[in-house]
């Protein structure tokens, strides 16, 4: 992945935890909403602060490190006004690298887009694969054939003809498409890249892998 990165998707993880009440009211209304579902606000939050921490000292710069060290970066706490406005800064950044290459990416897909397979101009445009979950895959001499079934609960098949590379380093099944970035080899040969993630653990928040398929041709089904 040249774009969509799994390192970028990380540092994304980021980003999404650094979401504070803005006042104490505000907090307790929420502390309360937790109660009533019988859960723990304070439990929960220390387990997504170990799930993240890793990343957060991976990512973040040395002036949020100590937030880090103290533990007053979790998301249970309502920041002191100086963490704010460091916590704000750095987001607003990470915002502007987010568009940034969203805009790079696009701009080179446009570049590319009335040479590629008119099925595989449909993604992106007509329909996504974003959270889209692989529920089989199959191969046979040079054809490849990954079915996908997305949040919307619909079902396709794509069927890559005249395939001439596939690449991924463990089972596809029940992995879920993350970001997908198509690249124009050739006048008809092209490249699908997948990023892909398939559980949450204690010692990864998300397992990414990527797929590449490199084919001439693509035939996108859904399933009846």
């Amino acid at each position: 992945m040249k774009y969509f990165t799994k390192e970028l998707y990380e540092e994304m993880q980021v980003y999404g935890s650094l979401v504070f009440s803005d006042t104490k009211e505000e907090q307790e209304h929420e502390i309360d909403w937790y109660i009533k579902e019988g859960r723990d606000y304070y439990e929960e939050a220390l387990k997504r602060f170990e799930l993240i921490s890793p990343y957060m000292i991976k990512y973040l710069p040395e002036n949020l490190q100590k937030y880090i060290d103290d533990r007053s970066i979790m998301d249970c706490n309502v920041p002191e006004a100086a963490m704010r406005e460091e916590v704000t800064s750095w987001r607003t950044q990470w915002r502007v690298k987010w568009e940034s290459v969203c805009d790079q990416y696009k701009q080179y897909y446009e570049s590319i887009y009335n040479d590629l397979p008119d099925d595989l101009r449909k993604i992106g445009k007509d329909m996504r694969i974003h959270d889209a979950k692989i529920i089989d895959f199959k191969s046979k001499e040079n054809i490849l054939e990954l079915v996908l079934r997305t949040v919307e609960d619909k079902v396709f098949q794509f069927i890559f003809t005249q395939a001439e590379f596939f690449e991924y380093q463990d089972n596809l099944i029940d992995n879920v498409c993350l970001y997908e970035e198509i690249v124009l080899l050739d006048r008809d040969v092209f490249e699908m890249q997948i990023l892909l993630s398939k559980s949450i653990n204690a010692k990864q928040i998300y397992d990414t892998n990527e797929m590449k398929i490199k084919a001439r041709g693509l035939k996108i089904i859904e399933a009846k």
